[in-house]
């Protein structure tokens, strides 16, 4: 029956529920955070589901005889797109795609759903995957939200703030018994971090400021091996960015792993496309739910009964059910 009844849920009708939701959390105040963290999740399926994509990976292998063969295997599933509050873990705006695809160009479209249902967007956090220049610089002068993602060892600009964080002069270096990082101000060797090509702009060519981590885990780390995060936040205090930076990770365990084990995201009742991204959004709106009842603003609310809410916000209005 349940199953039925999702498969005629359009995609906009379940993504407007889960929209709706996510503004109605922001606006009881249960959304407070700032800095947020965006990542894409795989959700596997088989060739049976008509809406999901499909991915051919092709290897080398070798034999018993040390003879070299190539080995393709194919996945089946949807990528979930997920903006969520580092804070309050709560998912402010997500899509879904088909797996194979590329992740960098959701980033603006989240932040905008993010932004119109009220989340307060300042910061945000990913993986070397969204490195994608003109999408970071439509970010900060766009949207105007600064952002901390590593750069990847084949950027000029990689190689730029590992060879100045050699010098003392011109950088600023904190540490602790467990790291120490560089930082790096006014980099200009990012030529990808520039407007897109059909907008003009005059003055100075954009700069980026970059932290240099030369000791992780009390390890000195080799240059070649050096992290280094680039940013639009200041880096005075290189270690505060690394900090920072370090929450996104948090996502793969208090956010992905969690819906699959937890909240088996990947049990879908149907599997029919409609079906299977009313599941998505409604498991969603769910998890966002329980997530807001952790908060001490969740508690309150809840500690005050069903019948003092009904007074107090619907008028006492007895008709109205509340889950």
């Amino acid at each position: 029956t349940v199953a039925d009844a999702l498969e005629r849920l359009t995609e906009e009708e379940s993504q407007g529920i889960f929209d709706g939701s996510v503004e109605d959390l922001v606006k009881a105040k249960l959304v407070e955070d700032t800095v947020f963290s965006m990542d894409g999740m795989e959700m596997a399926v088989t060739e049976n589901y008509p809406g999901a994509g499909k991915l051919i990976i092709t290897r080398e292998v070798k034999d018993k005889w040390d003879r070299v063969k190539m080995v393709s295997s194919t996945r089946y599933g949807y990528l979930l797109l997920s903006l969520r509050g580092v804070e309050s873990n709560t998912v402010v705006a997500a899509r879904v795609d088909k797996i194979g695809k590329s992740e960098h160009p959701w980033v603006l479209t989240l932040v905008q759903l993010a932004k119109s249902a009220g989340a307060k967007v300042k910061v945000l956090l990913v993986d070397g995957a969204y490195c994608v220049g003109d999408v970071l610089w439509r970010l900060k002068h766009e949207e105007k939200v600064d952002f901390i993602v590593p750069a990847d060892s084949s950027m000029c600009i990689t190689e730029d703030a590992r060879a100045l964080a050699l010098l003392k002069e011109g950088t600023i270096i904190k540490e602790n018994s467990e790291i120490r990082a560089v930082g790096v101000k006014g980099l200009s060797t990012y030529d990808a971090y520039k407007p897109p090509s059909d907008q003009g702009r005059r003055g100075p060519k954009p700069t980026l400021n970059a932290v240099v981590v030369t000791r992780w885990k009390w390890r000195d780390v080799p240059r070649e091996e050096q992290k280094v995060l680039i940013t639009t936040l200041p880096v005075d205090d290189p270690l505060l960015i690394v900090e920072l930076y370090r929450k996104r990770a948090e996502m793969e365990n208090k956010l992905h792993r969690e819906l699959k084990q937890g909240w088996y995201i990947e049990k879908f009742p149907s599997k029919q496309h409609p079906a299977c991204l009313a599941h998505v959004y409604l498991t969603l709106t769910l998890y966002n739910v329980a997530c807001a009842y952790k908060t001490e603003r969740g508690q309150e609310l809840a500690d005050r009964g069903i019948r003092r809410l009904r007074a107090q916000h619907l008028g006492g209005a007895a008709w109205v059910l509340i889950v």
